[in-house]
């Protein structure tokens, strides 16, 4: 072979060489730490649960092992957090995050992950001690759970607590399904009844002890023992001590000053209960102990300044208590704030007077561009109940108020102990809601019964005292849109829309899986922002309820929406479960009237495909009684956007791509909604009329009949626009007013 280099040039070579490879080594080290700091997150593993398995290989270089630790992301257990934990429940599930490159293991069986590395994954228990290993590689996590089998999970009330004279106190437990559960107080035993439509090992039991009254010293009655019986098995606890107050001394009481009939309660007229909230939301007056906190979509809410004779003694159920209304209602006395955890008087009691009767007169009648308006002057401000009829659920005595048909055709307001009802209604023919009114005279109220135009055309509806103490009632009119050349075909620019990003600030909401990359409130504003995003391409005006991660409390959100006044409210939530396998996509809605809005919201979401349909999935059109959803301004839709607990659904809700998907999906059910109401034969919005301002009151059977508002005696004829009868002259079949007792 022919030389090529001379020994000293080959010797400068190689050191040239050996050079430029520790430059081209150390920058090539350099870029990998940068780029695999950036790109994952920093997990710290705790000693006592990791195990690194032994390596036999000693003599390998340093820099080998820790690039290969670089290329691997790190196991990180979400839940349970803690190492040694203990349960009462015969199956726990455990989240986390791994490397989507290593086979994961939990005792022995290999677990599916998502394409990001989320698992979760339900595990079976054994009474006593369980030790579970999540092994990934060289790295095992190891969790010890003690399932320790209970009766009764817990109980109410638990602790010492004081009680009005003269209350109700509903007893509770959360116990074991199909246990037999006791309470027994001062002498007193009864058995708990079990709320079947809960789902899970464990279940609600509710109770009910009449507390004494009329003491005019404090009593203590003793503590309440909750036993509960299951099999052979059976164990007993004890709240703390139960004292009742002195009787409070009010004013002698009217027994005639509660109307008989109409589901009036007897509660004397010593004490005057005032809703300084504003708003108060109410609740049956007769009521069982297992449905006293049922919310439902046939009772209203009340303004403030609502004053009525309410009972002395309360209702107490868990930590809130109720104040029983004259009307038939009951409201919350106090409320506790939903982020500070303070509470706060809903209404104020004191002692007084109200008068006999009430009187209302017609103030004003109006339409306007978005809202339709009602103006009363009235005698003082009594209680008022609203109803949309005829309307049927599926079950009401099981708090199921899903709408199956949209039936209704007019709205009730009924106006507590008004004998008088002046004043004159005229609805044009071209108005967007109603067709005609009719006052309907009972024993001791008058109703109001305003007919719409079509079945189920009904789109919200509010009430308050404006500052000249008058009651005013605005109805939402629907909105008009016209077709447009844009990627939804349509120009809501007529429309506002409020998106409210569910939890945030304080309330994280669902943790999920992997609670350090993604909770449900970040998830919840990301997927707000897209559906903005895509409204706003329409031309509609959306205002949010948050933008950054803020807290904002229950009550927060009802006042944004009820000063918005918006056209529809989309409320955007993640869901979350203590079994890992549920996934899937929920459309809610409280009032019937939400229904046509959340139905098309939800068929648009599901034909994506995005939520696949197994044994475990919970795809849903459903009702349910969350607190915005309530609220009865404008239609309203919560959605549950898939399962922060389910592997599948948090790869889906942590892909941007299948995020703006959804939101996609979400605003062309909300343009369904809007074609729905409004379809392109009817865009001209009707044009504002002027203000109703004369009044006529009949006041006997010779007077001539009117083109506006009569009041009329059993002879005279019928009327064309808004008639006032005794409730004698209606025929059943023209009056179908079905209190939520009788469903």
């Amino acid at each position: 072979m022919k030389k090529i280099f001379s020994n000293s040039s080959k010797a400068a070579l190689i050191t040239v060489i050996s050079a430029t490879v520790l430059i081209v080594a150390f920058i090539a080290c350099f870029f990998l730490l940068s780029g695999n700091s950036s790109s994952a997150p920093t997990v710290a593993l705790p000693d006592s649960s990791y195990e690194h398995a032994s390596s036999d290989n000693s003599s390998n270089d340093s820099s080998e092992q820790a690039s290969s630790q670089l290329e691997v992301t790190p196991l990180s257990v979400t839940y349970p957090k803690e190492n040694n934990i203990t349960v009462t429940e015969s199956t726990i599930s455990v989240m986390g995050s791994c490397d989507t490159k290593t086979p994961l293991y939990i005792n022995g069986k290999e677990v599916k992950m998502s394409s990001s590395g989320e698992f979760s994954e339900d595990i079976e228990l054994t009474q006593g001690k369980n030790t579970i290993k999540i092994t990934q590689g060289e790295i095992t996590v190891t969790k010890t759970v003690v399932y320790r089998y209970v009766i009764i999970k817990d109980y109410s009330p638990s602790s010492a607590k004081s009680f009005t004279s003269g209350s109700n106190l509903v007893v509770s437990a959360t116990a074991r399904k199909g246990s037999t559960i006791t309470a027994e107080l001062n002498g007193k035993k009864v058995t708990l009844t079990q709320n079947n439509e809960d789902e899970g090992e464990f279940v609600s039991f509710y109770g009910m002890f009449s507390l004494p009254k009329d003491n005019l010293k404090e009593l203590k009655i003793g503590k309440v023992k909750f036993t509960g019986k299951y099999g052979k098995i059976s164990e007993s606890f004890y709240s703390g001590e139960i004292t009742i107050k002195k009787t409070s001394l009010v004013s002698p009481s009217d027994p005639n000053a509660t109307p008989s009939g109409d589901g009036y309660i007897n509660v004397g007229s010593g004490y005057i209960a005032e809703i300084i909230q504003f708003q108060a939301e109410t609740f049956d007056g007769k009521f069982t102990a297992s449905n006293s906190d049922w919310s439902r979509p046939t009772n209203n809410y009340l303004p403030k300044g609502t004053v009525d004779y309410c009972s002395t003694g309360l209702v107490y159920d868990g930590g809130i208590s109720y104040v029983t209304l004259r009307c038939g209602r009951r409201v919350y006395n106090e409320r506790t704030d939903s982020l500070t955890g303070e509470k706060s008087n809903v209404v104020k009691r004191y002692v007084g007077k109200l008068p006999d009767h009430n009187e209302l007169k017609v103030s004003e009648f109006k339409t306007e561009e978005k809202h339709t308006y009602l103006v009363l002057d009235t005698l003082f401000k009594a209680p008022f109940k609203v109803s949309l009829s005829p309307q049927s659920y599926v079950q009401p005595s099981y708090q199921d108020y899903r709408v199956e048909d949209i039936t209704f055709s007019y709205v009730d307001i009924t106006f507590c102990y008004a004998t008088v009802f002046d004043g004159e209604i005229e609805i044009p023919k071209n108005h967007p809601i109603f067709k005609r009114a009719e006052l309907i005279k009972k024993q001791s109220e008058y109703t109001l019964r305003l007919h719409l135009k079509e079945k189920g055309a009904f789109y919200g509806w509010d009430a308050y005292y404006n500052d000249k103490g008058q009651l005013c009632f605005s109805f939402l009119n629907p909105a008009y849109t016209k077709a447009a050349n844009n990627e939804y075909g349509r120009d809501l620019s007529s429309v506002t829309i409020l998106i409210d990003a569910g939890h945030g600030g304080k309330d994280a909401g669902a943790l999920g899986i992997n609670p350090k990359k993604l909770n449900e409130a970040k998830a919840n504003l990301t997927l707000a922002f897209l559906i903005k995003a895509e409204l706003e391409k329409m031309g509609a005006k959306v205002v949010m309820t948050r933008t950054n991660d803020t807290s904002l409390s229950a009550d927060d959100r009802h006042k944004i929406i009820k000063n918005l006044a918006p056209d529809l409210c989309i409320s955007v939530h993640h869901d979350a479960n203590n079994s890992s396998k549920l996934n899937g996509f929920g459309s809610f809605y409280f009032n019937a009237f939400s229904k046509k809005a959340a139905e098309l919201v939800y068929n648009r979401t599901i034909s994506t495909g995005l939520y696949n349909q197994t044994s475990n999935n919970r795809n849903r059109l459903d009702w349910h009684y969350f607190f915005l959803a309530r609220n009865t301004v404008c239609p309203v839709v919560l959605t549950e956007n898939g399962y922060m607990t389910n592997s599948g659904d948090f790869a889906a809700i942590s892909n941007e791509a299948k995020m703006k998907k959804k939101a996609k999906a979400i605003v062309m059910g909300v343009v369904d909604y809007f074609v729905k109401i409004c379809p392109e034969a009817e865009f001209e919005p009707p044009k504002p009329e002027p203000p109703q301002s004369s009044f006529e009151t009949a006041t006997s059977s010779e007077q001539t009949e009117t083109s506006s508002i009569e009041q009329t005696s059993s002879e005279q004829t019928e009327t064309s626009s808004i008639e006032q009868t005794s409730s004698e002259q209606i025929e059943t079949s023209s009056i179908e007013q079905t209190s939520s007792n009788e469903e």
